[in-house]
């Protein structure tokens, strides 16, 4: 084994098979947020008795978060990359 297959994650037999359940959870949980925002978005903007704040601020708020979400898991991602304990074994 070389020093660059101890990082890789298909390199261990078990290693594709912990990544799968993650892959299929964030694969889920990204449908299910956005058919659950799609459904707010659709009722909001399609509401007619709805003062203008509304129809305006929920959609920033749910932009808000979404951006928020999205930045903190590419940083996360990144900082993953670049662990720096990545060669301290127990």
């Amino acid at each position: 084994m070389t020093e660059s297959d101890d990082h890789d994650v298909f390199a261990k037999p078990t290693g594709w098979i912990s990544l799968a359940p993650a892959t299929l959870l964030v694969i889920g949980v990204v449908v299910v947020y956005g058919t659950i925002v799609f459904y707010i978005l659709k009722g909001i903007f399609e509401a007619e008795d709805l003062p203008w704040w509304i129809r305006f601020g929920v959609p920033a708020i749910i932009f808000g978060f979404t951006l928020t979400l999205l930045t903190v898991i590419i940083q996360r991602i990144k900082s993953a990359k670049t662990d720096k304990y990545l060669d301290v074994e127990d």
